[in-house]
């Protein structure tokens, strides 16, 4: 919400347009398809609920209120794959990892 980063570098040197909002999500993207790492990128749930109006943001702040961190919750539920055993999804990472060491 370009009102609430307003608000939070009102009282700094900064000016919205020294922010990259989208760099932080794009560089782990981007690391993470690199190594091989799932990545939950809940940018478009973000864009839908703030169209609707909905407050995901503490007031002044950047950080996640209760329907925020909600938000993230349910687009990490529903990109986990729950019907892989979590032993075997460790097992393929670490045997990726080993692989990459050699």
């Amino acid at each position: 919400d370009p009102n609430e980063l307003a608000k939070s570098i009102a009282y700094t040197r900064y000016e919205a347009g020294d922010f990259d909002l989208a760099a932080p999500m794009r560089l782990l993207s981007e690391f993470c398809a690199t190594n091989d790492i799932p990545v939950v990128d809940p940018t478009s749930e973000f864009k839908a609920a703030f169209a609707r109006g909905e407050s995901l943001y503490l007031p002044g702040d950047l950080h996640f209120n209760r329907a925020g961190h909600a938000l993230f919750a349910r687009a990490i539920l529903s990109a986990i794959d729950w019907r892989t055993p979590i032993e075997a999804r460790t097992a393929a990472v670490s045997d990726r990892s080993k692989a990459t060491r050699r």
